[in-house]
């Protein structure tokens, strides 16, 4: 968030930012900018809509819930000064969602994208086949170069970008996913991890525990003006 604050320090007061989210929280961690904040529920979720101890009725007041998904934002063209998405890219088509953010920025606006990649050498996306494997609203995972690709190719330019590793168990992501999706099956994920045991070991540092190094990737961008504006 470090990131996204230094970015907007700058902005009028009177800027809009859309939330394509991972929750409320991420929003009411940012009132104190003074911005308009629309949270975006991309599905059929029970979400807690209401102010956190520390906010204030005026904090509250600033957040604004609606619905949609990042492949037809309800937003006007060059409408928004600030796009934030948390970890849920990787459920679109990204070429069409990226699409929607470049269509609702302004020249100039920022996007900040936060999510789980591949590692650089998993070129066969076996962590991506993981992923799918076990959920089925999974899309796509990419290599954090091909994420800056994807947005340049779009007109965004990148400001700063970092790469993290966060601790996970495979094991636990399948019993996450098992009480969600009827289709999940222990025994054909458990098989997919030891028939690509070494994958597992070399780009995620898998240990005998399934314990794994997972990628993350976070990225600024800026808005660019095609050439002839």
């Amino acid at each position: 968030f470090a990131l996204v604050k230094s970015q907007i320090s700058n902005l009028p007061k009177s800027v809009k930012a859309i939330f394509s989210p991972s929750g409320e929280n991420v929003g009411f961690r940012l009132v104190g900018a003074s911005l308009l904040i629309y949270i975006f529920l991309l599905f059929s979720i029970s979400i807690n809509t209401k102010a956190p101890s520390h906010s204030t009725d005026k904090d509250a007041q600033k957040i604004k819930f609606i619905n949609g998904d990042l492949h037809d934002l309800p937003v006007d063209y060059y409408a928004t000064d600030l796009l934030i998405c948390i970890d849920y890219l990787d459920f679109f088509d990204s070429g069409k969602s990226i699409n929607e953010f470049k269509r609702v920025l302004k020249f100039d606006g920022i996007f900040f994208i936060a999510t789980v990649t591949l590692d650089s050498n998993d070129i066969a996306g076996i962590y991506d086949e993981f992923i799918k494997l076990i959920s089925p609203l999974h899309n796509d995972y990419y290599v954090p170069e091909d994420i800056t690709t994807l947005l340049e190719l779009k007109e965004f330019k990148m400001i700063k970008t970092m790469r993290l590793n966060f601790k996970n168990n495979l094991q636990s992501r399948i019993d996450y996913f098992i009480k969600i999706f009827n289709s999940t099956s222990r025994e054909n994920s458990t098989d997919f991890i030891k028939t690509h045991n070494e994958e597992f070991k070399n780009y995620l540092q898998m240990d005998d525990n399934y314990e794994i190094a997972e990628p993350y990737f976070i990225g600024v961008y800026m808005r660019g003006k095609p050439a002839s504006v």
